[in-house]
């Protein structure tokens, strides 16, 4: 999936426009962090919520540039995108913790900051299993902690509310979210160290010559002929 140069400019502008309003709405404002009137507050939270469901999007719309990796990004843009229609519509309509559509915009939130942070580890270009085991075990554990916060914004409860109502879900969650960080980190670390061999394809159980090798018995070869024929 290849992005053409004047997509990727026309959303530079619009990422850049909103950052603007965003910053420009709290300057705005009648004292520090808090902006006035409902249209600026408006504009505010709407720049905002653009800027933040950029950072997953640019992440998936990267990583889609590679073949093994396009799904991924899609998905990734995808949950984003639908993060973003949903939080304007609560912008406009008011938030409700206990309406459906709320609890939906939360899982989205959730699912696009896990799938951001899974196609942040796949833009790596990995060159040893050490860093390829890193990224495995950091992307299953992010699923686990993002399982766990959706299935409790679903639940009785409101997220995170929920978890600390329920010992073994934060124990969960919380030993699930420090091996997840821990993993992250190890995946720039792991690929430091020296890359695998690539294994050459050989019909044979022989090992190739070095070069070293390969001169000196083209010369021994030579020696040998150049005797022989002054025998």
């Amino acid at each position: 999936m290849k992005q053409s140069t004047s997509v990727i400019k026309n959303l530079i502008v619009v990422v850049i426009v909103a950052g603007v309003i965003g910053a420009l709405t709290v300057l705005a404002g009648d004292s520090f962090g808090m902006v006035t009137g409902d249209i600026t507050a408006k504009l505010f939270l709407i720049s905002i919520s653009f800027v933040f469901f950029c950072i997953p999007a640019a992440l998936g719309f990267v990583v889609a540039e590679k073949p093994n990796y396009e799904a991924l990004g899609k998905a990734t843009m995808l949950v984003a995108a639908a993060a973003f229609l949903i939080t304007l519509i609560l912008i406009f309509a008011g938030i409700n913790e206990d309406a459906s559509i709320a609890k939906l915009a939360a899982a989205l939130f959730i699912a696009s900051i896990a799938l951001g942070h899974i196609s942040l580890l796949h833009h790596f270009n990995l060159r040893n299993k050490h860093a390829h085991t890193a990224r495995t075990s950091a992307t299953i554990f992010i699923a686990i902690f993002s399982f766990i916060i959706i299935i409790n914004i679903f639940g009785t409860g409101f997220g995170f509310n929920s978890i600390l109502g329920n010992q073994t879900m934060l124990k969960g969650g919380v030993a699930s979210l420090v091996l997840d960080l821990a993993a992250t980190v190890l995946v720039p670390l792991c690929n430091r160290l020296p890359a695998d061999e690539q294994p050459t394809l050989s019909f044979t159980n022989e090992n190739k010559p070095t070069f070293e090798e390969a001169v000196k018995s083209e010369i021994s070869d030579e020696s040998n002929e150049v005797a022989n024929n002054h025998q």
